[in-house]
Protein backbone atom coordinates (compact mmCIF):
# COMPACT_ATOMS: atom_id res chain seq x y z
CA UNK A 1 0.00 0.00 0.00
CA UNK A 2 1.19 3.50 -0.85
CA UNK A 3 1.01 6.52 1.44
CA UNK A 4 -1.76 8.26 -0.52
CA UNK A 5 -4.01 5.27 -0.10
CA UNK A 6 -3.04 4.98 3.56
CA UNK A 7 -4.12 8.61 4.17
CA UNK A 8 -7.56 7.84 2.80
CA UNK A 9 -7.81 4.70 4.93
CA UNK A 10 -6.85 6.72 8.05
CA UNK A 11 -9.73 9.12 7.50
CA UNK A 12 -12.14 6.24 6.92
CA UNK A 13 -10.91 4.43 10.04
CA UNK A 14 -11.70 7.40 12.24
CA UNK A 15 -15.30 7.06 11.01
CA UNK A 16 -15.27 3.25 11.48
CA UNK A 17 -15.83 2.82 7.73
CA UNK A 18 -13.04 0.31 7.01
CA UNK A 19 -13.58 -3.37 6.33
CA UNK A 20 -11.53 -6.08 8.05
CA UNK A 21 -9.33 -6.46 5.01
CA UNK A 22 -8.69 -2.71 4.78
CA UNK A 23 -7.87 -2.62 8.49
CA UNK A 24 -5.25 -5.30 8.02
CA UNK A 25 -3.73 -3.48 5.06
CA UNK A 26 -3.55 -0.23 7.01
CA UNK A 27 -1.91 -1.88 10.04
CA UNK A 28 0.65 -3.55 7.77
CA UNK A 29 1.52 -0.21 6.16
CA UNK A 30 1.76 1.64 9.46
CA UNK A 31 4.16 -0.96 10.79
CA UNK A 32 6.71 -0.15 8.07
CA UNK A 33 6.13 3.60 7.33
CA UNK A 34 7.32 6.13 9.92
CA UNK A 35 5.72 9.16 8.20
CA UNK A 36 2.29 7.51 8.20
CA UNK A 37 2.78 6.44 11.81
CA UNK A 38 3.36 10.09 12.80
CA UNK A 39 0.37 11.24 10.74
CA UNK A 40 -1.85 8.60 12.32
CA UNK A 41 -0.78 9.67 15.83
CA UNK A 42 -1.57 13.31 15.00
CA UNK A 43 -5.01 12.37 13.67
CA UNK A 44 -5.74 10.36 16.81
CA UNK A 45 -4.74 13.31 19.00
CA UNK A 46 -7.00 15.67 17.06
CA UNK A 47 -9.87 13.23 17.33
CA UNK A 48 -9.36 12.86 21.09
CA UNK A 49 -9.33 16.67 21.51
CA UNK A 50 -12.63 16.97 19.66
CA UNK A 51 -14.17 14.31 21.85
CA UNK A 52 -12.99 16.09 25.05
CA UNK A 53 -14.75 19.33 24.14
CA UNK A 54 -17.92 20.00 26.13
CA UNK A 55 -20.53 22.76 25.90
CA UNK A 56 -22.38 24.21 28.90
CA UNK A 57 -26.17 24.15 28.92
CA UNK A 58 -27.48 27.77 29.04
CA UNK A 59 -30.51 26.69 31.01
CA UNK A 60 -34.27 27.03 30.57
CA UNK A 61 -34.36 30.78 31.27
CA UNK A 62 -32.14 31.42 28.27
CA UNK A 63 -34.38 29.53 25.91
CA UNK A 64 -37.50 31.20 27.29
CA UNK A 65 -36.11 34.66 26.52
CA UNK A 66 -34.45 33.65 23.23
CA UNK A 67 -37.26 34.73 20.92
CA UNK A 68 -37.68 38.07 22.78
CA UNK A 69 -33.98 38.88 22.40
CA UNK A 70 -34.10 37.86 18.75
CA UNK A 71 -37.00 40.24 18.10
CA UNK A 72 -35.12 43.10 19.79
CA UNK A 73 -32.24 42.59 17.33
CA UNK A 74 -34.61 42.65 14.29
CA UNK A 75 -33.23 45.95 12.86
CA UNK A 76 -29.94 44.14 12.42
CA UNK A 77 -31.53 41.45 10.22
CA UNK A 78 -29.71 42.68 7.13
CA UNK A 79 -26.35 42.26 8.80
CA UNK A 80 -27.34 38.90 10.13
CA UNK A 81 -28.51 37.75 6.67
CA UNK A 82 -25.30 38.98 5.07
CA UNK A 83 -23.22 37.18 7.70
CA UNK A 84 -25.24 33.98 7.18
CA UNK A 85 -24.71 34.16 3.44
CA UNK A 86 -21.02 34.81 3.94
CA UNK A 87 -20.64 31.86 6.27
CA UNK A 88 -22.64 29.67 3.84
CA UNK A 89 -20.38 30.63 0.93
CA UNK A 90 -17.26 30.00 2.97
CA UNK A 91 -18.63 26.65 4.17
CA UNK A 92 -19.66 25.64 0.69
CA UNK A 93 -16.21 26.54 -0.61
CA UNK A 94 -14.41 24.46 2.02
CA UNK A 95 -16.92 21.60 1.57
CA UNK A 96 -16.45 21.67 -2.19
CA UNK A 97 -12.67 21.80 -1.79
CA UNK A 98 -12.82 18.81 0.54
CA UNK A 99 -15.15 16.91 -1.84
CA UNK A 100 -12.88 17.63 -4.80
CA UNK A 101 -9.86 16.47 -2.83
CA UNK A 102 -11.72 13.29 -1.82
CA UNK A 103 -12.80 12.67 -5.40
CA UNK A 104 -9.26 13.11 -6.63
CA UNK A 105 -8.06 10.58 -4.10
CA UNK A 106 -10.77 8.12 -5.13
CA UNK A 107 -9.99 8.51 -8.82
CA UNK A 108 -6.30 8.02 -8.24
CA UNK A 109 -6.94 4.88 -6.22
CA UNK A 110 -9.38 3.59 -8.84
CA UNK A 111 -6.86 4.30 -11.59
CA UNK A 112 -4.17 2.16 -9.92
CA UNK A 113 -6.64 -0.72 -9.52
CA UNK A 114 -8.14 -0.31 -6.03
CA UNK A 115 -11.41 -2.22 -6.16
CA UNK A 116 -12.96 -0.53 -3.12
CA UNK A 117 -12.45 2.93 -4.64
CA UNK A 118 -13.83 1.72 -7.96
CA UNK A 119 -16.96 0.38 -6.27
CA UNK A 120 -17.52 3.71 -4.50
CA UNK A 121 -17.32 5.57 -7.81
CA UNK A 122 -19.48 3.05 -9.61
CA UNK A 123 -22.25 3.56 -7.07
CA UNK A 124 -22.36 7.27 -7.66
CA UNK A 125 -24.98 8.42 -10.10
CA UNK A 126 -23.07 11.27 -11.68
CA UNK A 127 -19.76 10.14 -13.08
CA UNK A 128 -19.68 12.40 -16.11
CA UNK A 129 -16.73 14.48 -15.01
CA UNK A 130 -14.51 11.51 -14.27
CA UNK A 131 -14.16 9.56 -17.47
CA UNK A 132 -11.89 11.79 -19.52
CA UNK A 133 -9.79 12.54 -16.48
CA UNK A 134 -9.31 8.86 -15.73
CA UNK A 135 -8.51 8.11 -19.35
CA UNK A 136 -5.83 10.79 -19.50
CA UNK A 137 -4.46 9.63 -16.17
CA UNK A 138 -4.10 6.20 -17.67
CA UNK A 139 -2.23 7.60 -20.67
CA UNK A 140 0.17 9.52 -18.43
CA UNK A 141 0.94 7.38 -15.42
CA UNK A 142 -1.62 4.73 -14.61
CA UNK A 143 -2.56 1.45 -16.22
CA UNK A 144 -5.40 -1.08 -16.35
CA UNK A 145 -8.23 1.41 -15.85
CA UNK A 146 -10.03 0.98 -19.18
CA UNK A 147 -12.34 -1.70 -17.82
CA UNK A 148 -13.34 0.56 -14.94
CA UNK A 149 -13.89 3.51 -17.30
CA UNK A 150 -16.05 1.37 -19.57
CA UNK A 151 -18.17 0.31 -16.61
CA UNK A 152 -18.77 3.94 -15.72
CA UNK A 153 -19.68 4.79 -19.30
CA UNK A 154 -21.97 1.82 -19.80
CA UNK A 155 -24.06 2.90 -16.80
CA UNK A 156 -24.91 6.24 -18.35
CA UNK A 157 -26.15 5.06 -21.79
CA UNK A 158 -26.25 8.38 -23.63
CA UNK A 159 -24.70 9.74 -26.81
CA UNK A 160 -21.78 11.27 -24.97
CA UNK A 161 -20.98 7.90 -23.38
CA UNK A 162 -21.19 6.15 -26.77
CA UNK A 163 -18.60 8.56 -28.19
CA UNK A 164 -16.35 8.07 -25.16
CA UNK A 165 -16.52 4.27 -25.50
CA UNK A 166 -15.86 4.59 -29.24
CA UNK A 167 -12.77 6.66 -28.40
CA UNK A 168 -11.51 3.92 -26.08
CA UNK A 169 -12.32 1.26 -28.71
CA UNK A 170 -10.33 3.18 -31.32
CA UNK A 171 -7.25 4.07 -29.27
CA UNK A 172 -7.35 1.84 -26.20
CA UNK A 173 -6.41 -1.77 -25.51
CA UNK A 174 -9.70 -3.13 -24.14
CA UNK A 175 -11.23 -3.41 -27.61
CA UNK A 176 -13.31 -6.52 -26.90
CA UNK A 177 -15.05 -5.05 -23.86
CA UNK A 178 -15.50 -1.68 -25.59
CA UNK A 179 -17.05 -3.38 -28.63
CA UNK A 180 -19.48 -5.27 -26.40
CA UNK A 181 -20.46 -2.06 -24.57
CA UNK A 182 -21.02 -0.22 -27.86
CA UNK A 183 -23.36 -2.98 -29.02
CA UNK A 184 -25.30 -3.06 -25.76
CA UNK A 185 -25.66 0.72 -25.68
CA UNK A 186 -26.92 1.29 -29.26
CA UNK A 187 -27.08 -1.71 -31.62
CA UNK A 188 -28.03 0.24 -34.72
CA UNK A 189 -25.32 2.84 -34.25
CA UNK A 190 -22.70 0.23 -33.33
CA UNK A 191 -23.42 -2.09 -36.29
CA UNK A 192 -20.88 -0.52 -38.73
CA UNK A 193 -18.13 -0.67 -36.10
CA UNK A 194 -18.90 -4.31 -35.21
CA UNK A 195 -18.87 -5.27 -38.90
CA UNK A 196 -15.56 -3.45 -39.35
CA UNK A 197 -14.18 -5.42 -36.37
CA UNK A 198 -14.61 -8.60 -38.44
CA UNK A 199 -11.44 -7.60 -40.30
CA UNK A 200 -9.39 -8.09 -37.11
CA UNK A 201 -8.70 -11.72 -36.23
CA UNK A 202 -8.63 -11.01 -32.48
CA UNK A 203 -12.10 -9.44 -32.55
CA UNK A 204 -13.71 -11.72 -35.14
CA UNK A 205 -15.28 -14.23 -32.75
CA UNK A 206 -16.65 -11.44 -30.51
CA UNK A 207 -18.08 -9.55 -33.47
CA UNK A 208 -19.74 -12.68 -34.91
CA UNK A 209 -21.35 -13.54 -31.58
CA UNK A 210 -22.82 -10.01 -31.40
CA UNK A 211 -24.00 -9.98 -35.02
CA UNK A 212 -25.87 -13.26 -34.52
CA UNK A 213 -28.23 -11.35 -32.21
CA UNK A 214 -29.32 -9.15 -35.14
CA UNK A 215 -28.86 -11.51 -38.08
CA UNK A 216 -31.39 -9.98 -40.47
CA UNK A 217 -30.15 -6.43 -39.90
CA UNK A 218 -26.57 -7.63 -40.36
CA UNK A 219 -27.36 -9.44 -43.63
CA UNK A 220 -29.12 -6.39 -45.05
CA UNK A 221 -26.21 -4.15 -44.07
CA UNK A 222 -23.66 -6.52 -45.65
CA UNK A 223 -25.63 -6.80 -48.89
CA UNK A 224 -26.04 -3.02 -49.08
CA UNK A 225 -22.49 -1.95 -48.16
CA UNK A 226 -20.15 -4.92 -48.67
CA UNK A 227 -21.74 -6.91 -51.49
CA UNK A 228 -19.66 -9.69 -53.05
CA UNK A 229 -16.62 -9.12 -50.85
CA UNK A 230 -14.68 -11.93 -49.13
CA UNK A 231 -15.71 -10.52 -45.73
CA UNK A 232 -19.40 -10.69 -46.68
CA UNK A 233 -19.21 -14.37 -47.69
CA UNK A 234 -17.19 -15.28 -44.63
CA UNK A 235 -19.66 -13.55 -42.32
CA UNK A 236 -22.71 -15.09 -43.99
CA UNK A 237 -21.11 -18.49 -43.56
CA UNK A 238 -20.50 -17.96 -39.83
CA UNK A 239 -23.85 -16.40 -38.84
CA UNK A 240 -25.52 -19.86 -38.88
CA UNK A 241 -29.11 -18.51 -38.85
CA UNK A 242 -32.07 -19.24 -41.10
CA UNK A 243 -32.10 -15.80 -42.73
CA UNK A 244 -28.47 -15.98 -43.84
CA UNK A 245 -29.01 -19.60 -44.99
CA UNK A 246 -31.90 -18.52 -47.22
CA UNK A 247 -29.77 -15.68 -48.57
CA UNK A 248 -26.89 -18.05 -49.42
CA UNK A 249 -29.35 -20.43 -51.08
CA UNK A 250 -30.61 -17.58 -53.25
CA UNK A 251 -27.06 -16.65 -54.29
CA UNK A 252 -26.22 -20.31 -54.98
CA UNK A 253 -29.19 -20.57 -57.33
CA UNK A 254 -27.65 -17.65 -59.22
CA UNK A 255 -24.46 -19.76 -59.71
CA UNK A 256 -22.36 -17.99 -57.08
CA UNK A 257 -19.32 -20.11 -56.21
CA UNK A 258 -18.58 -17.93 -53.18
CA UNK A 259 -22.02 -18.72 -51.76
CA UNK A 260 -21.43 -22.45 -52.28
CA UNK A 261 -18.11 -22.23 -50.41
CA UNK A 262 -19.75 -20.24 -47.59
CA UNK A 263 -22.41 -22.95 -47.23
CA UNK A 264 -19.63 -25.38 -46.38
CA UNK A 265 -19.19 -23.57 -43.05
CA UNK A 266 -22.82 -23.85 -42.00
CA UNK A 267 -22.68 -27.29 -40.36
CA UNK A 268 -26.28 -28.38 -40.95
CA UNK A 269 -28.30 -30.90 -42.95
CA UNK A 270 -30.16 -28.05 -44.68
CA UNK A 271 -26.87 -26.65 -46.01
CA UNK A 272 -25.84 -30.13 -47.21
CA UNK A 273 -29.12 -30.49 -49.11
CA UNK A 274 -28.60 -27.14 -50.84
CA UNK A 275 -25.05 -28.13 -51.77
CA UNK A 276 -26.20 -31.47 -53.16
CA UNK A 277 -28.68 -29.63 -55.38
CA UNK A 278 -25.72 -27.57 -56.65
CA UNK A 279 -24.03 -30.82 -57.77
CA UNK A 280 -26.41 -30.94 -60.74
CA UNK A 281 -24.85 -27.72 -62.08
CA UNK A 282 -21.56 -28.25 -63.85
CA UNK A 283 -20.01 -24.89 -62.93
CA UNK A 284 -20.77 -25.43 -59.22
CA UNK A 285 -19.90 -29.13 -58.96
CA UNK A 286 -16.31 -28.85 -57.78
CA UNK A 287 -16.86 -26.14 -55.11
CA UNK A 288 -19.97 -28.04 -53.98
CA UNK A 289 -17.91 -31.22 -53.51
CA UNK A 290 -15.33 -29.30 -51.46
CA UNK A 291 -18.03 -27.80 -49.25
CA UNK A 292 -19.74 -31.18 -48.81
CA UNK A 293 -16.42 -32.61 -47.65
CA UNK A 294 -16.32 -29.96 -44.90
CA UNK A 295 -19.85 -31.01 -43.91
CA UNK A 296 -19.02 -34.72 -43.93
CA UNK A 297 -21.25 -35.79 -40.97
CA UNK A 298 -24.24 -34.04 -42.55
CA UNK A 299 -23.41 -34.61 -46.22
CA UNK A 300 -23.06 -38.42 -45.85
CA UNK A 301 -26.56 -38.52 -44.40
CA UNK A 302 -27.92 -36.68 -47.45
CA UNK A 303 -25.87 -38.83 -49.85
CA UNK A 304 -27.21 -42.06 -48.30
CA UNK A 305 -30.76 -40.79 -48.69
CA UNK A 306 -30.15 -39.93 -52.36
CA UNK A 307 -28.50 -43.32 -53.02
CA UNK A 308 -31.63 -45.03 -51.75
CA UNK A 309 -33.51 -42.93 -54.29
CA UNK A 310 -31.20 -44.30 -57.04
CA UNK A 311 -29.57 -40.93 -57.73
CA UNK A 312 -26.53 -41.53 -59.92
CA UNK A 313 -24.89 -38.26 -58.79
CA UNK A 314 -25.02 -39.43 -55.17
CA UNK A 315 -23.56 -42.82 -56.17
CA UNK A 316 -20.62 -41.16 -57.91
CA UNK A 317 -20.18 -38.62 -55.11
CA UNK A 318 -19.87 -41.47 -52.58
CA UNK A 319 -16.44 -42.20 -54.07
CA UNK A 320 -15.16 -39.00 -52.44
CA UNK A 321 -17.46 -38.56 -49.45
CA UNK A 322 -18.33 -41.64 -47.46
CA UNK A 323 -18.26 -43.16 -43.99
CA UNK A 324 -18.32 -46.66 -42.52
CA UNK A 325 -22.02 -47.10 -43.41
CA UNK A 326 -21.72 -46.09 -47.07
CA UNK A 327 -20.56 -49.53 -48.42
CA UNK A 328 -23.53 -51.21 -46.79
CA UNK A 329 -25.95 -48.66 -48.28
CA UNK A 330 -24.45 -49.20 -51.75
CA UNK A 331 -24.50 -53.00 -51.45
CA UNK A 332 -28.17 -52.92 -50.47
CA UNK A 333 -28.91 -50.90 -53.61
CA UNK A 334 -26.55 -52.75 -55.97
CA UNK A 335 -28.99 -55.42 -57.15
CA UNK A 336 -31.94 -53.04 -57.36
CA UNK A 337 -30.40 -50.07 -59.14
CA UNK A 338 -30.28 -49.21 -62.80
CA UNK A 339 -26.73 -47.89 -62.26
CA UNK A 340 -24.98 -51.10 -61.19
CA UNK A 341 -21.78 -50.17 -63.00
CA UNK A 342 -21.46 -46.89 -61.04
CA UNK A 343 -22.23 -48.70 -57.76
CA UNK A 344 -19.57 -51.33 -58.47
CA UNK A 345 -16.99 -48.68 -59.36
CA UNK A 346 -17.75 -46.72 -56.19
CA UNK A 347 -17.51 -49.79 -53.98
CA UNK A 348 -14.20 -50.77 -55.59
CA UNK A 349 -12.64 -47.37 -54.83
CA UNK A 350 -13.51 -47.70 -51.12
CA UNK A 351 -11.30 -50.81 -50.75
CA UNK A 352 -13.54 -52.07 -47.95
CA UNK A 353 -13.43 -55.75 -46.93
CA UNK A 354 -17.22 -55.93 -47.02
CA UNK A 355 -17.31 -54.80 -50.63
CA UNK A 356 -14.67 -57.45 -51.52
CA UNK A 357 -16.86 -60.15 -49.97
CA UNK A 358 -19.83 -58.75 -51.85
CA UNK A 359 -18.07 -58.91 -55.24
CA UNK A 360 -16.77 -62.42 -54.57
CA UNK A 361 -20.34 -63.54 -53.96
CA UNK A 362 -21.50 -61.82 -57.16
CA UNK A 363 -19.06 -63.87 -59.26
CA UNK A 364 -21.41 -66.83 -58.77
CA UNK A 365 -24.04 -65.02 -60.87
CA UNK A 366 -23.43 -64.88 -64.59
CA UNK A 367 -25.33 -61.60 -64.94
CA UNK A 368 -22.97 -59.76 -62.57
CA UNK A 369 -19.77 -61.82 -62.94
CA UNK A 370 -17.96 -59.67 -65.48
CA UNK A 371 -18.66 -56.47 -63.55
CA UNK A 372 -17.72 -58.10 -60.22
CA UNK A 373 -14.42 -59.41 -61.62
CA UNK A 374 -13.67 -56.00 -63.09
CA UNK A 375 -14.29 -54.40 -59.70
CA UNK A 376 -12.11 -56.98 -57.94
CA UNK A 377 -9.32 -56.27 -60.41
CA UNK A 378 -9.19 -52.65 -59.23
CA UNK A 379 -8.83 -53.78 -55.60
CA UNK A 380 -5.21 -54.89 -55.70
CA UNK A 381 -4.92 -56.80 -52.42
CA UNK A 382 -3.47 -60.26 -51.63
CA UNK A 383 -6.94 -61.58 -50.88
CA UNK A 384 -8.43 -60.55 -54.24
CA UNK A 385 -5.37 -61.82 -56.11
CA UNK A 386 -5.62 -65.22 -54.39
CA UNK A 387 -9.27 -65.44 -55.33
CA UNK A 388 -8.58 -64.53 -58.95
CA UNK A 389 -5.70 -67.00 -59.22
CA UNK A 390 -7.89 -69.72 -57.82
CA UNK A 391 -10.37 -69.02 -60.58
CA UNK A 392 -7.67 -69.66 -63.21
CA UNK A 393 -7.96 -73.37 -62.54
CA UNK A 394 -11.60 -73.35 -63.62
CA UNK A 395 -11.42 -74.28 -67.30
CA UNK A 396 -14.73 -72.56 -68.03
CA UNK A 397 -13.89 -69.29 -66.31
CA UNK A 398 -10.09 -69.02 -66.49
CA UNK A 399 -10.13 -66.50 -69.34
CA UNK A 400 -12.46 -64.16 -67.42
CA UNK A 401 -10.36 -64.39 -64.27
CA UNK A 402 -7.17 -63.86 -66.26
CA UNK A 403 -8.71 -60.77 -67.85
CA UNK A 404 -9.44 -59.41 -64.36
CA UNK A 405 -5.74 -59.70 -63.43
CA UNK A 406 -4.60 -57.39 -66.25
CA UNK A 407 -3.85 -54.42 -63.97
CA UNK A 408 -2.48 -56.30 -60.96
CA UNK A 409 0.98 -55.32 -59.65
CA UNK A 410 1.36 -58.15 -57.14
CA UNK A 411 4.60 -60.01 -57.99
CA UNK A 412 3.41 -63.11 -56.15
CA UNK A 413 1.11 -63.96 -59.04
CA UNK A 414 3.95 -64.09 -61.64
CA UNK A 415 4.71 -67.81 -61.32
CA UNK A 416 1.04 -68.91 -61.49
CA UNK A 417 0.53 -66.70 -64.56
CA UNK A 418 3.61 -68.19 -66.24
CA UNK A 419 2.16 -71.64 -65.74
CA UNK A 420 -1.10 -70.46 -67.26
CA UNK A 421 0.79 -69.04 -70.24
CA UNK A 422 1.68 -72.55 -71.39
CA UNK A 423 -1.99 -73.43 -71.66
CA UNK A 424 -3.42 -73.38 -75.13
CA UNK A 425 -5.38 -70.23 -75.91
CA UNK A 426 -4.28 -68.30 -72.80
CA UNK A 427 -0.71 -67.38 -73.72
CA UNK A 428 -1.52 -63.91 -75.07
CA UNK A 429 -3.67 -62.95 -72.06
CA UNK A 430 -0.98 -64.23 -69.70
CA UNK A 431 1.71 -62.28 -71.55
CA UNK A 432 -0.31 -59.07 -71.19
CA UNK A 433 -0.60 -59.61 -67.44
CA UNK A 434 3.16 -60.18 -67.13
CA UNK A 435 3.99 -57.05 -69.12
CA UNK A 436 2.41 -54.94 -66.36
CA UNK A 437 4.74 -56.42 -63.75
CA UNK A 438 8.13 -54.91 -62.72
CA UNK A 439 10.76 -55.54 -65.41
CA UNK A 440 13.35 -56.98 -63.09
CA UNK A 441 10.92 -59.65 -61.93
CA UNK A 442 9.51 -60.84 -65.27
CA UNK A 443 12.47 -60.66 -67.71
CA UNK A 444 13.99 -63.99 -66.52
CA UNK A 445 10.64 -65.69 -67.11
CA UNK A 446 10.38 -64.33 -70.65
CA UNK A 447 13.94 -65.54 -71.36
CA UNK A 448 12.93 -69.01 -70.14
CA UNK A 449 9.89 -68.96 -72.46
CA UNK A 450 12.21 -68.71 -75.48
CA UNK A 451 12.71 -72.47 -75.16
CA UNK A 452 9.06 -73.11 -76.04
CA UNK A 453 8.38 -73.07 -79.76
CA UNK A 454 4.78 -72.04 -79.09
CA UNK A 455 5.71 -69.10 -76.80
CA UNK A 456 9.00 -68.07 -78.43
CA UNK A 457 7.57 -65.42 -80.74
CA UNK A 458 5.47 -63.72 -78.06
CA UNK A 459 8.34 -63.92 -75.55
CA UNK A 460 10.71 -62.27 -78.06
CA UNK A 461 8.27 -59.40 -78.66
CA UNK A 462 7.79 -58.92 -74.92
CA UNK A 463 11.56 -58.77 -74.29
CA UNK A 464 12.01 -56.15 -77.03
CA UNK A 465 9.23 -54.06 -75.51
CA UNK A 466 10.62 -54.29 -71.98
CA UNK A 467 14.38 -53.84 -72.68
CA UNK A 468 14.62 -51.94 -75.99
CA UNK A 469 17.19 -54.59 -77.01
CA UNK A 470 16.93 -57.24 -79.73
CA UNK A 471 18.94 -60.44 -79.65
CA UNK A 472 16.39 -62.35 -81.70
CA UNK A 473 15.02 -65.60 -80.35
CA UNK A 474 18.44 -66.80 -79.17
CA UNK A 475 18.01 -67.68 -75.53
CA UNK A 476 21.80 -67.84 -74.89
CA UNK A 477 22.43 -64.26 -76.05
CA UNK A 478 19.56 -62.94 -73.98
CA UNK A 479 20.82 -64.80 -70.92
CA UNK A 480 24.39 -63.46 -71.33
CA UNK A 481 23.05 -59.91 -71.68
CA UNK A 482 20.94 -60.33 -68.55
CA UNK A 483 23.84 -61.69 -66.50
CA UNK A 484 26.11 -58.78 -67.54
CA UNK A 485 23.39 -56.34 -66.46
CA UNK A 486 23.06 -58.06 -63.07
CA UNK A 487 26.79 -57.79 -62.42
Amino acid sequence: MKCNKAKLYMSLKLDDALSNRQNRLLKTHLACCKNCQQRWQDLQKQESLFQELSFADPGEDYWDSYHVDLASRFPLRRYVAAAAILFAVIGLYFFQFKAIDENNQLYKLAAIGDREAQQVLLQREKASGSVNKLYFMQNNRFHNVEKFVLQLLAQRKNFESFDDILHIYTYGKEKTLALYDLWQMDTKRALPFVVAALKEDKLYSTAISLLKEAEQTTCNYLCANMYDTPLMWRTLGDLRGNYSLALLNQYAQNNSKEAVIALGKRGSTEAAQILFACMHRYQLREPAVQSLQYLRPFSTEVIHEKIRQDDVVAIELAQRIFNKDTPEVLMNMALHTTHFKQVATTLATMNDHRSVDFFIQLTNYKKYRAMALSALATVDTPRTNRFLLKGLYDEKLHSEFLQALQNSKDTRIIEPIVRVAFRKGLSRLAMNVLLNMPKKEVIPYFIAMLRSSRLRKNAHLALKQLTNEDFGTNQYLWMMWWRRGQM
